[in-house]
C-alpha cells in the first residue's frame, strides 16, 4: 500500500509540473490534432507571428503554409527535399533551399514563386541577412567539392563564391 500511495502522489506531482510548465509557456492544451499530417517528419519549420502563418519545408518535396488554426493556405511542389529555410519579414518572402540544387523565394501570403536561383550542388544550409538582403548558402556537389555563396536576393546577383575542396 505505501508503494501505491507513493506512485499516486508522484503521478499527481508530475501532472502538476506539466500543467505549470505549459501555463508558463502560454500553452493551455496538451493534446490536439495539428492537421498537418504524417508526411512532415524531419521538416523545417518557420513562423511569421505577425501574419500568423507557419511554414513547413518537407522531405516530401513540398513547401507548405498554414494559418493559425492549422488550415492550409498554400502548397508549392519542388523537386527535392527542403534542407533550409529563411524568412524576410519586411518583404514577406520565404526563402527555401532544397536538395534539388535550387534556392526558391516565395511570397509568404500567396505562395507565388518570386524567383529561383540554380546552384551547382544541393543546399546544405543557409543564413540570411535581412538588412542587406544577402543570403549565405552552403552548397555541395560531392563529399570533396563544396561552395559557399553570397547571393543578393533582390537583384539575383552572386556577390561572392568560395570553392572548398575536402
Amino acid at each position: 500500500k505505501p508503494m501505491i500511495a507513493a506512485s499516486v502522489i508522484l503521478m499527481i506531482l508530475l501532472a502538476a509540473a506539466v500543467a505549470v510548465n505549459l501555463f508558463a509557456a502560454g500553452q493551455t492544451r496538451i493534446f490536439w490534432q495539428t492537421g498537418y499530417g504524417d508526411d512532415i517528419r524531419n521538416s523545417r519549420i518557420l513562423v511569421d507571428e505577425e501574419l500568423d502563418i507557419t511554414f513547413l519545408g518537407t522531405y516530401k518535396n513540398s513547401v507548405r503554409a498554414y494559418d493559425d488554426k492549422g488550415h492550409s493556405i498554400w502548397t508549392a511542389e519542388i523537386s527535392g527535399a527542403v534542407e533550409a529555410m529563411a524568412y524576410d519579414s519586411e518583404r514577406k518572402w520565404l526563402i527555401v533551399g532544397s536538395q534539388d540544387r535550387n534556392v526558391y523565394i516565395y511570397g509568404a501570403v500567396d505562395g507565388k514563386k518570386i524567383n529561383v536561383y540554380a546552384l551547382h550542388g544541393r543546399v546544405y544550409d543557409m543564413d540570411y541577412d535581412q538588412t542587406g538582403g544577402r543570403l549565405l548558402v552552403s552548397s555541395g556537389v560531392s563529399k570533396t567539392k563544396h561552395e559557399i555563396l553570397v547571393l543578393d536576393i533582390t537583384s539575383g546577383d552572386e556577390l561572392s563564391k568560395i570553392s572548398i575542396k575536402k
